[in-house]
This record gives C-alpha cells, structure tokens and sequence, in this order.
C-alpha cells in the first residue's frame, strides 16, 4: 500500500495541525514524515455487497456505464433488484416514474408476484428468478431473508418546494453497494406509499435530496 506524504497536499489539510507545518519551506517541516494512505475499505454491515461471495459482486458490479431507465409506477406494482432489493408502490392515486440507477436489471411485476418469486428464493430454489444470489442450495441457505426495511414510507409532493414534478425527481431510495431508485411524477398534493425490501432488512436508506433529480429525461419504459 502506498502512503502519501502530507507535505505535497500543501494547506488542504490547514495550517498547522497539531504543531506540524506543512510549510516546504520550514526547516522543522513534520509533513514528509506523516503519510496518507487509501485504504480498501471499511467493513460496514449496512453495505449489501458483504453478504455476497466473489461472484455475485461480479453480478452487481458496473461492467460499463449505468444507462438509467424510466419506468411508468403504477401502484400495486413492485421493482425488483434480483435478490437484493425490492420496492412496493402500496398505494396512491396515480401512476408515477421511477428511474434506477444500478449494474443489475432490474424487473417490474405486481406485489403478488413478487411475493412468489421470494418464496421460491426462500424454498431454495436453485433455478429461481431472483440473482443475485447464486449458487448450490447450501449457498441460498447462508443467504438471508429479503424482508421490509422501511414500511409505508410516504412520498408527498409539495408545490413550494418542486414547482414541476413532471420534471424533477422528489427522493431516492438507496440500496447500499446495488444502486438507487429515484421517485418523481407524483402529482401536488398527492401522496404515494412504499414499502421498501432488503436482506435482512439492512442496507437501505433515503435521500432527501435527490443525486441526479433530472435523469428521468432519458428513455421512459411504460409497464403493462
């Protein structure tokens, strides 16, 4: 592993830190002797990816740019992230748009279906539809059950704060280390209600303020 020494990263540190002066210039300069070093990562339980096996993170990870797609929400429908992720549209009014960001596909079907396809997952099943993960029996075994992390989560559409949302998404649903959905379309003063699946119920979390509210501009998939 190789460490950076703190001198060549100038002031972006401060000034003086502690009594050491990054200063090339000062003869009692400490910064060539402290050194910053990128490490692999920390191991966080909330990161999905440590639940899966050196092919499965294969299946998650990005061989090329993520192309976000668009699809028309219409409630009673559920998105599916393989086994990794799941999202119900439990009630509201209206049809939204949902626009994902992830390396996996990604599968809309009604919430009834997606109740069967989790029961072959949870039977161990090795032909089942929903991968990651993969592998023998033993492995399904190990893996463990996709159930609600956020229930009746609700998303409201206030017109002081999106005077369009035709054209902005409103939040993202993020499911740590497998990507995010972004929620828009819901007409004002409408409100939308989700419920939100992962792993063990771990890894998932809400943002506010949307990473890329605009990209539902992109192609948009009209589910039957």
């Amino acid at each position: 592993m190789l460490g950076l020494p703190l001198n060549i990263f100038g002031d972006t540190f401060g000034k003086n830190i502690k009594g050491i002066s990054f200063n090339n210039n000062n003869n009692n300069n400490q910064g060539d002797r402290r050194f910053l070093f990128d490490t692999p990562g920390i191991v966080n339980e909330n990161q999905l990816f440590h639940f899966l096996d050196q092919e499965e993170i294969k299946m998650i990870t990005p061989q090329r740019n993520i192309r976000p797609f668009t699809y028309i929400f219409k409630p009673g429908k559920s998105l599916l992230f393989g086994g990794l992720g799941r999202i119900d549209y439990k009630m509201g009014k209206n049809p939204i748009r949902i626009t994902v960001f992830s390396g996996l596909d990604s599968h809309i079907t009604s919430i009834e279906k997606a109740d069967e396809f989790y029961k072959q997952l949870s039977f161990y099943e090795e032909d089942h539809f929903l991968k990651p993960p993969i592998g023998s029996i033993e492995r399904l075994k190990k893996f463990p059950e996709i159930i609600k992390s956020i229930k009746n989560l609700k998303v409201v559409s206030n017109e002081k704060l999106y005077m369009n949302t035709k054209k902005i998404s409103i939040l993202d649903v993020v499911w740590s280390g497998v990507g995010w959905c972004s929620i828009g379309g819901v007409k004002i003063g409408e409100t939308a209600i989700f419920d939100i699946w992962s792993p063990d119920g771990k890894g998932v979390y809400v943002r506010n303020v949307p990473l890329l509210p605009y990209e539902f501009h992109g192609k948009i998939e009209k589910i039957k």
